[in-house]
């Protein structure tokens, strides 16, 4: 089931990449907030309430972890999903302390965007 009111935070240098995720999600009727960098991504998360961020873990001014471990201090909440283009990505102990599960990590690109708003939802209601 979709919550309608979560609204969704993506953090993706890639222009493309961001603007996809940002329509799809969108017309399934989350709110979005787009952050081409750490930077913006903060300043967003301090402005507003997010109850997910899908984050790059390539960014020009930071990495995606030290950027995760940033916004859970600002909104302890907050939940993540992480949106990479390497395969051999591990998620370290620091990121499995979040409650960031292998389950939450998406691969570029993405060959089924049905399942993100699966993701999302399991993300968000535990």
């Amino acid at each position: 089931m979709i919550d309608q009111n979560a609204s969704i935070m993506i953090v993706d240098d890639e222009e493309a990449v961001r603007q996809n995720l940002e329509i799809y999600l969108e017309d399934e009727n989350f709110e979005i907030y787009g952050a081409d960098r750490g930077k913006v991504a903060v300043e967003l998360a301090q402005n507003n309430s997010i109850d997910l961020a899908i984050v790059d873990m390539r960014l020009p001014d930071t990495d995606g972890e030290s950027l995760i471990l940033e916004l859970n201090k600002i909104q302890p909440t907050m939940k993540y999903l992480i949106h990479t283009g390497s395969i051999d990505y591990v998620l370290p102990p620091k990121m499995l302390a979040l409650g960031i599960k292998e389950s939450h990590i998406l691969h570029k690109p993405m060959s089924d965007m049905g399942q993100l708003v699966d993701i999302i939802n399991e993300a968000i209601s535990h």
